[in-house]
């Protein structure tokens, strides 16, 4: 599922495969090919108006307040990971997803 699109300069660029949004906390979920199969990786930052700017900054730090959004922003993208793995051994199962019956 992970999929790559071409760049300005030609260069094949890796997609998330999935976005998770809690607030201005943002979930990435990139899915990678290994040996054993695809795995998957999660980056979670959180945006804030730096106000010497004007502009919106992403972040990976996190203080008192904002820890709320982190885990469920978290909680979130690991039950889609969850469901994404199961969708993939049924598929090498050769079983149909819920996903088929509708």
């Amino acid at each position: 599922m992970s999929s790559t699109t071409a760049t300005k300069n030609g260069k094949a660029k890796t997609l998330p495969v999935h976005k998770v949004r809690c607030g201005l906390t943002v979930g990435t979920i990139w899915e990678n090919e290994g040996e054993n199969g695809p795995w998957h990786n999660t980056t979670i930052d959180h945006s804030y108006l730096d106000e010497k700017s004007g502009d919106y900054v992403a972040s990976n730090s996190y203080g008192p307040t904002q820890l709320l959004e982190l885990a469920a922003c978290a909680q979130l993208c690991h039950g889609w990971i969850v469901g994404r793995q199961a969708e993939l051994r049924a598929q090498r199962r050769g079983e149909s997803t819920n996903e088929d019956r509708f």
